[in-house]
């Protein structure tokens, strides 16, 4: 599989709180944080936390995705679990480091 392949598969493991799936194709050489620019610019690690993939994201941000990587429109992984409720998330988020101070363009 292809770095483009693995890196589509890669969102949409996320997506679907696929975690197991998720390190397999992180294992594989999967880049974890790149951008989906088809798709404003999201990560993996924001796709995950948008659904509430608690699992998912604390996956991803140990295999070393960007904390305070934002889309097209300036938005972090925080500010889409936060929009979404999913509270466990944003808590993960929050003991992790996310910066509450940082600003959407």
């Amino acid at each position: 599989m292809d770095e483009r392949a693995m890196t589509s598969a890669l969102w949409e493991a996320a997506k679907a709180g696929n975690t197991a799936e998720a390190s397999r194709l992180l294992d594989a050489g999967a880049p974890v944080n790149r951008k989906n620019h088809a798709n404003n610019g999201v990560t993996a690690l924001i796709v995950a936390a948008e659904h509430g993939h608690k699992d998912t994201v604390e996956l991803l941000l140990d295999r070393g995705a960007d904390l305070e990587a934002t889309d097209d429109d300036g938005s972090t992984a925080l500010v889409f679990a936060a929009s979404g409720g999913h509270k466990d998330t944003v808590e993960l988020l929050l003991d992790r480091g996310a910066d509450l101070e940082l600003r959407t363009t």
